[in-house]
């Protein structure tokens, strides 16, 4: 379209100058233009693949888990009983959660209003804990029945944004992250707040316990993301390095007696046998696998452990749907002279 840049005006009707140009995962176009009259853009489905859930065993073998459930997953978390997971899938603008009876039952949404995240199971599996961005509350934790039979529920709404909270499988206590640092509150009785964490660093992916008496969270204190485990509720300094090199992403295994985490990247697994009883310490650390091309996470929720510990739940994309080229244009300008209206 030619433009005057006396009036600031333009001065003819729009003129085509390419097209097939590739989007991205937000509609956005992928070209860019460089100062010399260069034209550099892409052809073809650019955007994010669709991703599928797979099970991963603990040597890293993995297996499609239903095929016809595809979508831009952000988020898995695996029912207690392991039937069921609430995925968090990212629809336009906002996320959903739905779930979906495993491994090829009926998918369900569950939330249907806000942009909803960070989703985490109370120990019966009948309410699903969630973080639902809603307008006038930028963050606030909401539980609704898995089964849908009753409206979402606000549970807590803080004075600062929640940015995730995880309730412990006795149901007394929540721990949630609002900024860099973390905080608990009791779920019924005295709720008053206590903050955990007052650092320059930043603490986030709380994960408690099985039994509730420690607290599993990431750190940057070291400079580097590690997993330190404090005891709870007499949270305090007397903290347990449990990575090596970087860590991200705890995961507990039902039993307690393993505490998982992604290093190299988010790449790999590791498992740290530990002891909880009569304190903490870590016994043994062993990789486990590879997740080559399987997405990760530094906040966490890019994976779940079954309650027998031997399977592993990700998800990952189909690259066949995300092939794209790229096409250079020089002096492109130059073809306008004859498409412009005489």
């Amino acid at each position: 379209m030619a433009f005057d840049e006396e009036k600031l005006a333009t001065t003819g009707p729009a003129i085509p100058v390419i097209g097939g140009i590739g989007l991205g995962e937000n509609g956005v176009a992928h070209i860019t233009f460089s100062a010399n009259g260069a034209m550099l853009y892409a052809v073809g489905n650019g955007s994010r693949a669709a991703d599928r859930l797979s099970w991963l065993s603990r040597e890293g073998s993995a297996t499609l888990v239903d095929t016809s459930v595809v979508g831009n997953f952000d988020e898995v978390a695996l029912s207690p009983d392991g039937r069921r997971v609430a995925l968090g899938v990212t629809e336009g603008s906002v996320e959903n959660i739905w779930i979906k009876e495993l491994p090829t039952g009926p998918v369900q949404k569950l939330t249907l209003e806000g942009d909803n995240y960070g989703q985490s199971w109370s120990a019966d599996g009948r309410t699903l804990f969630f973080i639902s961005v809603r307008p006038g509350i930028p963050g606030a934790v909401y539980s609704r029945p898995t089964d849908g039979s009753a409206n979402a529920r606000l549970v807590f709404a803080h004075s600062r944004s929640v940015a995730e909270a995880k309730v412990s499988r006795d149901g007394e206590w929540m721990v949630f992250g609002s900024g860099a640092d973390l905080f608990a509150r009791r779920m019924r009785g005295d709720t008053t707040v206590i903050q955990l964490t007052s650092s320059t660093t930043a603490e986030i992916s709380p994960r408690f316990s099985p039994d509730g008496r420690w607290l599993a969270y990431l750190s940057t204190e070291s400079g580097t993301p590690e997993i330190y485990v404090s005891p709870f509720p007499e949270f305090s300094a007397s903290r347990v390095i449990v990575s090596q090199s970087g860590g991200t992403e705890p995961v507990w295994s039902a039993d307690g007696r393993e505490l998982f985490y992604a290093t190299g990247a988010g790449t790999r697994i590791v498992s740290a046998k530990v002891e909880t009883s009569p304190t903490f310490r870590v016994l043994e650390r062993r990789e486990l696998f590879v997740r080559q091309g399987f997405n990760s996470q530094l906040s966490g929720g890019s994976y779940d452990v079954t309650p027998d510990g031997k399977r592993f739940l990700m998800y990952r994309g189909n690259d066949q749907n995300a092939e794209e080229r790229f096409v250079l244009v020089l002096n492109w300008a130059a073809d306008l002279d004859g498409a412009r209206p005489k």
